[in-house]
């Protein structure tokens, strides 16, 4: 399930980010918004043989994005399960409880009125 909301800490990501020129800076947030998008990481095989990567990123310029994802690849880990990030993962782990929460607290409230 797609969380449709993501919280963003600017103190953090600027932190995290300040080696980043403009290019990699549109790399990096397109990666984790897919990221975050899909609650999945990002595929691995992509810099083999296809565009997939390239494309998540919006990139057109195949030079520019692989100079660019060199840098922004520190940021991730690669694992068998594609390119992770520790603090995507997190954040998804503490939304998906939220909302599993509210769903459940909404289903009692349910319960509760229809006595």
């Amino acid at each position: 399930m797609a969380i449709p909301w993501m919280k963003f800490y600017v103190a953090d990501y600027l932190a995290d980010t300040g080696h980043l020129n403009c290019e990699e800076h549109g790399i990096y947030l397109l990666a984790i918004l897919h990221y975050w998008r899909t609650g999945k990481p990002l595929p691995s095989n992509c810099l083999a043989n296809d565009k997939q990567l390239m494309m998540i990123c919006r990139c057109r310029d195949e030079e520019m994005f692989k100079k660019g994802w060199e840098t922004v690849s520190k940021l991730f880990e690669l694992t068998d399960e594609g390119w992770s990030h520790k603090r995507i993962e997190e954040e998804l782990q503490v939304a998906r409880n939220k909302s599993e929460k509210m769903r459940v607290n909404g289903s009692i409230g349910g319960k509760k009125r229809k006595k």
